[in-house]
C-alpha cells in the first residue's frame, strides 16, 4: 500500500484488491443491482448491519481483508508513526449505488451534493492522536468517465472492479467529475477505519477514548447519511429542506451571503430591542441575548419560506430536479423582474 502523505489534508492511497476477492465482489455486485428499487435514482445505500444472507458473508471478507492492515502504517504524518489500534467503524460501513446523472455540475445537486462537488467527508471533529480513513472499492466495472479525484493531492481514478481509493475522513478534499452523457451506475463499498497513535496507546483509559471518538463519528455519519438520502432526488417537502441545506453551503458565494444577511438581520432585531432609556450592561446583555434568538428565529422562517416557494415551484412543474439549477432558475427569475 503506497502513500501519498500530506500533513494539513491527510494521507492517501490508491490500489487494487488482490485478483481473487473479484469473484467476492461479483457477487455483492449482482445481489446488490436486485435489491436497488430505482436504478434511476442518484444514490442509493445499505449499512452493513442491514445486510442478510450472503452479501453480508461476502461484505464481511472484504471489509476484514489483510490489505488494510497497511493503514497502520500510513495512517499519520510521518513514515515512522504507527497506528497501535486500527478499529474497523462497522456501523460505518455500507453498500453504495452511485448514479451521477451526465452534467450533473450543470443542475441542482441537492442532498447528493455532499457526495459529488469539492468536499471533506466531516469537518467537525479533532481528537488527538486519531485519525478516521474511508476506503472506496468499486464492485462493478465498465467505468470510464466518472472520476474520484483528490484535489490538492492532484490524484484521481476512473475506479473500476477491484480498485480502491483511501483517504483521511476528516481533510481530504476529493470530488466526483463525470465526463460522458450516459448514465454509469457503480456498485461501491464504504469501509471506515479508526487509527490511533502508537504514542497514545500506553494510556490505561484507551479504549474509553476510542470508544468515545468512534461514537462520535456513527452518530455524525448516521445524521448525515440519513438527511442527505432524503435530500437527494428531492419531492417532498422534507426533502427540499434537507436537499438545499446539503447543496448551498458547499458554495462559498451562498455561505457569505447568508451570513451577511444574518448579520443585517441580528443588528436589526439589536436596534429594536435596546431601549434609549436603558443602557446599563446587563440590560445591554440580556437585550443583545433576546436578539439573537429572535434573529435565529427569523432565518429559520425566511429559509422554511424558500423551501416552500421551491417545494411549490417544484409541484407546479416550473423547475426540473435534474436539468436546471435552482440557483440559475432564481437569478432569473429576478432579472425578469428588474
Amino acid at each position: 500500500m503506497d502513500w501519498i502523505r500530506d500533513s494539513n489534508y491527510g494521507n492517501v492511497a490508491v490500489g487494487k484488491l488482490p485478483s481473487h476477492y473479484f469473484e467476492t465482489l461479483n457477487r455483492i455486485a449482482e445481489e446488490y443491482l436486485l435489491q436497488i428499487p430505482d436504478k434511476t435514482a442518484t444514490t442509493h445505500h445499505s449499512y452493513y448491519g442491514d445486510l442478510v444472507g450472503d452479501i453480508k458473508k461476502d461484505f464481511r471478507k472484504i471489509q476484514f481483508a489483510d490489505i488494510w492492515q497497511g493503514i497502520r502504517y500510513g495512517a499519520f504524518e510521518t513514515p515512522e508513526s504507527f497506528a497501535a489500534i486500527l478499529h474497523n467503524i462497522l456501523e460505518m460501513n455500507e453498500v453504495y449505488y452511485s448514479n451521477p446523472k451526465p452534467n450533473f455540475a450543470g443542475g441542482s445537486l441537492y442532498g447528493a451534493a455532499a457526495n459529488l462537488i469539492p468536499h471533506r467527508d466531516c469537518i467537525l471533529f479533532h481528537f488527538p492522536g486519531i485519525r478516521v480513513y474511508r476506503a472506496i472499492i468499486c464492485a462493478t466495472d465498465g467505468n470510464s468517465d466518472t472520476t474520484t479525484e483528490f484535489i490538492t493531492h492532484k490524484v484521481e481514478r476512473q475506479l473500476n472492479k477491484g480498485d480502491y481509493m483511501l483517504f483521511d475522513f476528516d481533510r481530504t478534499l476529493h470530488q466526483v467529475k463525470k465526463t460522458g452523457q450516459t448514465p454509469t451506475p457503480r456498485i461501491l463499498l464504504k469501509l471506515h477505519f479508526l487509527a490511533l497513535d502508537m504514542t497514545y496507546a500506553r494510556s490505561p483509559y484507551i479504549w474509553i477514548y476510542v470508544k468515545f471518538a468512534t461514537n462520535c463519528y456513527i452518530v455524525y455519519y448516521r445524521v448525515a447519511r440519513y438527511t442527505e438520502q432524503i435530500g437527494t432526488d428531492p419531492k417532498t417537502f422534507a426533502g427540499f429542506f434537507f436537499g438545499i441545506l446539503w447543496e448551498y453551503p458547499f458554495y462559498a458565494r451562498v455561505r457569505y451571503s447568508v451570513a451577511a444577511f444574518y448579520c443585517a438581520v441580528l443588528s436589526l432585531r439589536i436596534r429594536q430591542s435596546l431601549s434609549p432609556f436603558e443602557s446599563t450592561s446587563v440590560s445591554v446583555i440580556a437585550h443583545t441575548r433576546e436578539a439573537v434568538v429572535y434573529s435565529v428565529v427569523d432565518m429559520m422562517a425566511i429559509y422554511l419560506c424558500i423551501v416552500a416557494a421551491v417545494y411549490c415551484m417544484f409541484l407546479s412543474g416550473a423547475i426540473h430536479l435534474r436539468h436546471t439549477s435552482l440557483f440559475r432558475h432564481c437569478i432569473s427569475i429576478v432579472q425578469k423582474r428588474t
